[in-house]
């Protein structure tokens, strides 16, 4: 595999510039309160066409205050535009509600397995026995599979569905203003593996990999992990071998115009392509000065830790330990003198060819015509924070969904899904099938 792949610019061959009319985009929508959605599983093995999206809330509570609380819907676009509750709201082993979920994956056989990023953790639900509930009271999961640190993205081996992979973070003494104490540090990425006996409702949590930066996204196909770490992908032998696991660097981020894509969750497109979304650039001297120097980093996720624990009245040592830090620090407002990105799709062959790795440019142009930007509120709604487009560049997970209509056609989408926004994007996958075909 070469040591990195054609940059995502005009410049390169297999770059392409669409609008969203030119792939047939069209929206799901879901709750107006959801607040934050990071990712989607699938798993045509399952249920084909059919994608589960967990999604956290703004909910009134008795005392005239809001509370967060997250659920999971399935969407069916080929036969219809409209998500259906599943699962909610979610909660721990023990009826906790406070969850806030990031990366999923699905098994074959129904086992829904989310990363529940503020307990340092995976929630696994059997979707063929769990009970949807009234949407009121707490869904518990059956198995929590503690002791991940940071877990951003997981995926399930298609060759023995008890083995999970997690990229994540690390527990680590804080900086040095402050080293007697640990906090859960996304700075310093580590993959992770857990076997799991649902049956019997436990699971073995094995490191696989270490000093890494932040990383994003996982995925395994064929022999290999494929691990994004924001300003590239690299990939892992799953057996370990090779010096350093056979670490490769096979997807790079900068772009000869000085900017950098950043790579969120990994998945496949056709089984046999990695596939994964850029959410956002960064100026290249920022993915280069910054975002590879860990104490940088460590240090601005120490004080936006602490500052959520601030905001949501938290005690200091429970804080440090959640590494979900508050949405004011990431979200993100219509700037009248920055103009609308598009979203950013990176498709690629899985032995790694540089002549097979694709790149999309999709520029929500009939999106903004037929949607007015939107007041954004602070979450007990008394304050504007900013405007927001019907949707934007914020994509965090990009998954392939393939089945058949009502009408027996074969139909396939890439689905989308924004941190920013209580809607999924489906984009037609025929114009990239094409464009990949020559």
């Amino acid at each position: 595999m070469p040591a990195s792949l054609p940059s995502p610019v005009p410049d390169t061959p297999n770059y392409h510039k669409w609008t969203d009319a030119d792939v047939g985009a069209e929206y799901i929508e879901f709750p107006e309160d959801t607040v934050f959605m990071e990712s989607a599983a699938m798993n045509a093995a399952y249920k084909p066409g059919v994608a589960y999206i967990p999604c956290q809330r703004v909910l009134p509570t008795d005392d005239g205050d809001t509370v967060l609380e997250s659920f999971v819907y399935s969407i069916d676009p080929a036969n219809s535009k409209e998500a259906t509750l599943v699962i909610g709201p979610l909660a721990n082993p023990y009826g906790d509600k406070d969850v806030t979920i990031f990366g999923s994956a699905l098994t074959s056989t129904g086992l829904l397995i989310l990363c529940c990023f503020n307990r340092n953790s995976l929630l696994v639900y059997d979707l063929e026995t769990v009970e949807q509930g009234d949407g009121m009271t707490p869904v518990s999961c059956e198995l929590e599979i503690p002791d991940l640190p940071s877990p951003n993205d997981v995926c399930v081996d298609p060759k023995d569905e008890t083995l999970l992979y997690v990229a994540g973070g690390s527990f680590r003494a804080c900086v040095p203003l402050c080293c007697c104490v640990t906090f859960t540090n996304s700075a310093y990425g580590k993959v992770f593996s857990a076997k799991m006996d649902y049956e019997n409702k436990v699971a073995t949590v094995d490191e696989v990999a270490a000093g890494f930066d932040v990383l994003a996204g996982i995925e395994v196909v064929d022999n290999k992990l494929w691990v994004a770490q924001l300003y590239d992908v690299f990939t892992l032998n799953q057996d370990k071998s090779g010096v350093n696991g056979g670490q490769r660097t096979a997807w790079l981020g900068h772009d000869t115009q000085g900017s950098t894509w950043m790579a969120d969750n990994v998945d496949v497109f056709d089984d046999d392509k990695i596939l994964f979304p850029a959410y956002s650039t960064v100026p290249q001297s920022t993915a280069e000065n910054v975002m590879t120097r860990n104490f940088l980093v460590s240090a601005f996720l120490f004080y936006t830790q602490i500052s959520t624990a601030w905001i949501r009245g938290e005690k200091l040592s429970e804080a440090l330990l959640d590494p979900e830090v508050s949405l004011a620090f990431s979200n993100t407002y219509i700037d009248k003198d920055t103009p609308p990105q598009p979203v950013r799709i990176a498709i690629m062959d899985k032995d790694g060819s540089a002549d097979k790795a694709y790149h999309f440019e999709i520029d929500l142009e009939q999106t903004r015509q037929n949607h007015a930007p939107r007041e954004i509120k602070s979450q007990d709604g008394s304050k504007v924070l900013g405007k927001r487009h019907h949707f934007n560049e914020q994509v965090t997970h990009t998954g392939h969904l393939k089945t058949t209509d009502v009408e027996g056609n074969e139909v396939g989408y890439l689905l989308c899904i924004n941190f920013e926004q209580p809607r999924v994007l489906l984009l037609k996958d025929d114009k990239f099938r094409k464009a990949m075909m020559g």
